[in-house]
């Protein structure tokens, strides 16, 4: 059966050998500053700034405004969302609370999108949608973001995990597709990058 076998006459004994799990861990991390300096969106609603995103101490009930970002009127697709983590990390994980306002407007909070990451600060800084110069994107799952519960008005965290996470990145982008149906905005109430540390 595959297992080495000491043998001492009629008797036998077995030698097992146990290969001990590697359990993952994580640990949260952020930019180092809250500020368009390191984390930036390809638009935004006045006083809705990317950055608040990332920041843990914006509310995650009521009144959407000015607590997280959300993309200028009339860009409800097509969104570059960059953040600049200050070093380069191996990510395993995103925690997210999607968009809402009080509980509604929640079909405003982001789908599909890519994750991509580099090492590259021109790349960083350019926030066009269609150029992906200097970026490799990263498997993850599921594909796409889940839409807030319309009129729960609370944190409702869901998880992104990157499926084979290997090389480090400093800076991390989530080229956002589309949203859950709105045609004026785009938004993330909160949002959470884990290193991956075992």
């Amino acid at each position: 059966d595959g297992i080495p076998c000491v043998c001492f006459g009629e008797m036998s004994m077995r030698i097992l050998r146990r290969i001990p799990l590697i359990a993952m861990s994580y640990q949260a991390v952020y930019p180092p500053a809250y500020n368009s300096t390191y984390v930036k969106a390809t638009t935004n609603t006045f006083e809705m700034e990317p950055h608040k995103a990332l920041d843990p101490s914006q509310p995650l009930s009521g009144d959407a405004y000015p607590y997280c970002w959300m993309s200028n009127v009339g860009n409800p697709t097509s969104q570059r969302f960059h953040v600049d983590l200050g070093s380069a990390k191996v990510i395993g994980k995103i925690v997210y609370c999607n968009y809402h306002n009080a509980g509604y407007n929640t079909i405003r909070g982001v789908n599909g999108f890519t994750l991509q990451g580099s090492n590259s600060s021109s790349s960083f800084t350019n926030l066009t949608y269609a150029t992906d110069t200097g970026w490799t994107t990263i498997e993850k799952s599921p594909a796409s973001m889940t839409r807030h519960t319309q009129a729960y008005d609370g944190a409702l965290f869901y998880e992104i995990t990157v499926t084979s996470p290997i090389t480090p990145y400093r800076y991390y982008a989530l080229k956002c597709a589309n949203n859950h149906g709105d045609t004026s905005y785009m938004g993330i109430r909160r949002l959470t990058f884990y290193e991956l540390t075992y």
